[in-house]
């Protein structure tokens, strides 16, 4: 709706909410809005980001929309990751959602996804329509996306719980190189199949 309350748009998705949630509880737990308004490609018009908070876990997805309602791109990753010998397969639910401003000043978008039961999680930058441009996979959820300058250079840090030391964990990436996997002691928090890549502290 406009500020006078008229319906700019709405959109049906066709599948169930929680039980019982609202609009003010949603998410209220760990600070993440479930709906964020803002001019990602920065042409002037605003798109809104709707991360779904859906019964069925499948179904936990990141949905962009034009200002006039059209769907822009709907995003949730696939695949199976390998952490020591246990596979982690999809669905991947959205989480998490971050803006940030990268180092020439446009604004980035940042998608964490986690598994629908255990530890892992990605971070992906996602361009203003849906490809996937970085990613990173932690052996733990991923909390926090800072984009910054340290020791003189643009720096990305991401901060996340870490299962292999049962702590928290802070990853330092340059800008443009957010790839690979957190480092690991035990093997069983180890990345098989991730992207080749570490954090660089």
């Amino acid at each position: 709706v406009d500020s006078s309350g008229t319906t700019l748009f709405e959109h049906p998705f066709g599948f169930a909410g929680p039980r019982s949630a609202s609009s003010d509880t949603v998410r209220a737990e760990d600070g993440s809005p479930p709906v964020l308004i803002a001019d990602i490609d920065e042409d002037g018009r605003n798109e809104v980001l709707v991360s779904t908070n859906a019964a069925e876990r499948a179904n936990r997805r990141l949905y962009c929309f034009e200002a006039d309602g059209r769907t822009r791109f709907v995003h949730q990753p696939t695949g199976t990751r390998r952490f020591g010998d246990d596979e982690y397969a999809e669905p991947w639910l959205v989480s998490r959602v971050f803006l940030t401003r990268g180092p020439g000043g446009s604004r980035r978008l940042w998608v964490v996804s986690t598994h629908n039961l255990w530890f892992p999680s990605v971070l992906q930058e996602l361009d203003p329509h849906g490809a996937v441009r970085q990613e990173y996979w932690s052996n733990g959820f991923i909390i926090g996306v800072v984009e910054t300058s340290w020791n003189g250079r643009p720096v990305v840090l991401v901060g996340a719980t870490n299962n292999d030391f049962r702590a928290a964990s802070l990853a330092v990436f340059p800008a443009d190189r957010v790839t690979g996997s957190a480092p690991s002691a035990r093997p069983a928090y180890a990345c098989r199949n991730c992207p080749a890549g570490r954090p660089e502290e």
